[in-house]
């Protein structure tokens, strides 16, 4: 009884004896893992002088590539000092955390003086290759003055890339103090490589770019266009296109360098994730946009966007998305290079993008104007009657011929098609003249039997020619071009049937009878309804050959009174009639011959001879005297057949 309580207090002496000695061996192991931590996370002394005081392993006036190598190397142990404590998970236990703490001390005060060396020597080095460009560029030409900034730009470009390890070094340390670092360089280069008096000289000697005047012009001040024997327009063609062209030509490529040159000093494509990509992109665009502001203002003026004092020009807006478009095709990363080069190449054509929203509103403000202006039927009597071709269906294709004047020398007019803000705006104002047309043809007063058919026709069949005959542009029209053709079709038979009604109106109320009696009752039988004297005595008073001619030269009158010279129409209008009458009356002849076994005098053909000496012996029609007479050799069965092949 008294053992067993001895014996069990040596058990747990020797059991807490066996804990000390355990607790003895983990502190030393612990002891030792902490001593490799710690060591893992040293930097080197002769790396901690420099990363104290970066600045002095500089020997000479200036750092050579042997300094930096020194200072990236110390700033390299530091970052992997760092990233290995991250790794290790004990940042918790205190003496790693003061080491770590210690660590991130020296790595701000070096990152600190790294942003004040690249600052200092993105100042200097503007200073050594910018400084002069104002002297040197003064009384040279734009290609002089666009060599010398190329030239200055590409040694300052290789001067500072010997600094992109500090960047890049910072980027890992301390990355907040790249902002104002982006802001010094920005701010170097918008003030002396871009300033506002090396870009306001640039400009100043391009062709044409110190001349800010203009004339503007609306739709209304066009002259009108003549089908036949048109007129010479000498347009203004505003120097600002031909600016905009070698400005873009020439200095586009600065832009684009230094675009590449900000996002690979400042590293914004270097192991970046999607998310990133957009991001980086702005930071990009914003330092660029700054840099490039003088450049862009002055370019945007060329482009027809005015000043703060002035108008703009729409049509140098029109030009300037016109080039703005093409040269675009340029900046394209066709070959997948990616990085830097990719993200400079997307930064130009974001710029060319805003200017061409730019220019286009300022062009498409302009059409909506006119639009304006057209729907105001403008000169358009209220009955409609003797309209003609109207203001602004006469101005529409002058302006057209001042668009591919205007981009002639400056891109091919034949691409516009390609551009779909030009169709876009283009086909809006052709379909604004389409829509006053119907609303006057429309509009209470306008007598719907004949007025409303002419005023149609004239001006479907006017633009019809007048845009078929331009080229370049006809393509754009396609949709108006068929609708023009389908209204001058549909009106000018309606118009020719009230023609025809008019002055044979007792031979066609008795024959259309006589045709309905024959589909109903047969050719035998309409005698009974239709006696052979009423036949013969209406045909008496009503198809004589002095009374048909007669009537024709009153057709061919009344035409010549309902139709404008301007649209062109009559020579075209009058051979419609003419084979409608020869489709008419020889309908007539073969129920006159079937039914009675009477013969119609004059017949289809003598109508047609009746017909064209009317339209050629009034020296009308649209044909010189010679193309009369040419035309007139044409033979009779030779008309007769292709009217009937028409007619079927």
């Amino acid at each position: 009884v008294l053992i067993k309580p001895l014996t069990d207090d040596c058990f747990d002496i020797e059991r807490e004896n066996e804990a000390l000695h355990q607790q003895w061996v983990s502190f030393g192991k612990l002891g030792t893992e902490l001593r490799h931590l710690l060591d893992d996370i040293n930097v080197a002394p002769e790396h901690i002088e420099i990363l104290n005081n970066p600045a002095s392993v500089r020997k000479g006036s200036a750092y050579t590539e042997a300094d930096i190598e020194v200072i990236m190397n110390a700033g390299r142990e530091m970052k992997h000092a760092l990233d290995r404590s991250r790794r290790s998970g004990s940042i918790h236990l205190q003496a790693m955390f003061e080491k770590v703490k210690g660590l991130l001390r020296v790595s701000d005060k070096f990152c600190s003086e790294l942003a004040i060396i690249v600052k200092s020597v993105v100042t200097e080095l503007a200073g050594k290759y910018f400084s002069g460009l104002l002297i040197t560029t003064e009384g040279k030409t734009h290609k002089h003055i666009c060599r010398a900034i190329r030239d200055g730009q590409r040694k300052y470009h290789a001067s500072l890339l010997l600094f992109i390890p500090l960047v890049e070094i910072m980027s890992y340390l301390k990355p907040e103090l790249l902002p104002d670092l982006r802001d010094v360089y920005r701010n170097t280069i918008a003030e002396k490589l871009l300033g506002q008096d090396l870009m306001k000289r640039y400009f100043g000697t391009l062709p044409g770019g110190s001349s800010g005047s203009s004339t503007l012009l609306d739709l209304k001040d066009y002259e009108a266009t003549r089908l036949r024997n048109p007129t010479q327009t000498n347009f203004h063609n505003a120097d600002g296109a031909a600016v905009v062209k070698l400005a873009l030509s020439e200095m586009l490529p600065v832009i684009v360098r230094e675009a590449f040159f900000t996002s690979a000093f400042f590293r914004l494509t270097k192991n970046i994730d999607g998310r990133s990509k957009k991001a980086n992109f702005d930071i990009a665009k914003t330092v660029v946009d700054f840099s490039s502001a003088h450049f862009r203002i002055h370019l945007s003026r060329s482009c027809g966007l005015g000043s703060l004092e002035g108008e703009c020009d729409p049509m140098l807006a029109f030009v300037s998305s016109f080039l703005l478009n093409e040269s675009m095709e340029g900046y394209y990363d066709k070959q997948k290079k990616g990085g830097d080069h990719s993200l400079s190449l997307a930064y130009i054509r974001s710029t060319i993008l805003d200017l061409r929203k730019q220019v286009d509103k300022q062009w498409g403000s302009w059409i909506d104007k006119q639009i304006a202006w057209v729907l105001t039927n403008p000169g358009v009597p209220e009955n409609a009657k003797y309209a003609g071709v109207l203001s602004s269906f006469a101005r529409f294709p002058t302006y057209l011929d001042h668009v591919v004047a205007s981009c002639k020398g400056m891109a091919d007019p034949a691409n516009l098609g390609k551009v779909k803000v030009v169709c876009h705006y283009l086909q809006k104002l052709a379909g604004a003249l389409f829509e006053s047309l119907n609303d006057c043809a429309t509009r209470e007063g306008v007598d719907a039997v004949y007025a409303a058919n002419v005023i149609r026709m004239e001006n479907s069949y006017y633009f019809f020619q007048a845009i078929k005959r331009r080229q370049d542009v006809a393509d754009l029209f396609q949709k108006q071009l068929s609708s023009a053709n389908a209204i001058c079709k549909q009106n000018l038979s309606s118009y020719i049937g009230w023609m025809i009604k008019r002055e044979f109106r007792q031979l066609y109320q008795l024959f259309a009878s006589i045709s309905k009696l024959k589909r109903d009752v047969g050719e035998k039988d309409v005698q009974i309804h239709v006696p052979k004297n009423k036949l013969l005595q209406t045909l008496s008073n009503e198809s004589g050959r002095d009374v048909v001619e007669e009537k024709i030269k009153t057709m061919y009158t009344r035409c010549e009174k309902h139709l404008s010279e301007m649209s062109g129409l009559l020579p075209f209008a009058w051979k419609a009639l003419v084979k409608d009458l020869y489709t008419l009356f020889g309908r007539w002849e073969k129920l006159s011959s079937q039914c009675y076994g009477v013969v119609i005098s004059p017949g289809a053909v003598d109508i047609v001879r009746m017909a064209k000496d009317v339209g050629s012996g009034n020296g009308t029609g649209g044909y010189s005297e010679s193309e009369v007479r040419r035309r007139g050799s044409i033979s009779l069965e030779t008309m007769s057949k292709r009217l009937t092949i028409s007619g079927k």
